[in-house]
């Protein structure tokens, strides 16, 4: 081995000791917090693909907990589906509206019988907003969002925002 080839081994010996020495105190405990865990975590199970048996480090391996939050995470970012049977009493009525903003808002109203939902498009995608009592006219909330029917006029409120609709002829 030539003196150059040797020195290199030499660092690349010397730089990988100190990557795996480096954040430990002298108890051997990392204070690199998850990425000292890591990559004990990465160690082992080199290790335990090799033919030498190794111990498995101790504490949490956090790829298993970035794994299990996935999984349990994924049902929750599913789009949720709206089921709701359509009896014979069930009235389904349909309008457009043009707002004071610009917006062209599409609106679809189910009722049967108490039960009332309007079904928004135009806004952020599609909303199902549910009839709630009010003093006058129909209205209609979902979270932030507020859908306030008065004859012909309309007020759509997202969160502070408000404008003003009228049904399109």
């Amino acid at each position: 081995m030539t003196s150059t080839a040797r020195s290199s081994a030499n660092r690349s010996q010397n730089s990988s000791a100190r990557r795996t020495t480096a954040g430990r105190d002298a108890g051997g405990a990392s204070d690199a917090g998850w990425r000292g865990n890591m990559f004990a975590c990465l160690m082992a199970a080199a290790a335990a693909s090799s033919a030498a048996p190794r111990s498995r480090p101790k504490g949490p391996c956090p790829m298993r907990f970035c794994i299990a939050l996935l999984l349990m995470t994924a049902p929750a970012t599913a789009q949720p589906m709206l089921s709701w049977p359509l009896g014979p009493d069930t009235q389904i009525t349909q309008a457009d509206h043009d707002c004071a903003d610009g917006s062209r808002v599409g609106v679809t109203y189910l009722t049967a019988g108490d039960d009332a939902l309007a079904l928004i498009q135009g806004l952020e995608g599609p909303s199902v907003l549910v009839n709630v009592v009010s003093a006058s006219g129909a209205r209609y909330v979902a979270g932030l969002t507020e859908w306030w029917v008065k004859g012909d006029e309309v007020t759509l409120t997202q969160g502070d925002s408000a404008t003003t609709c009228t049904v399109t002829q």
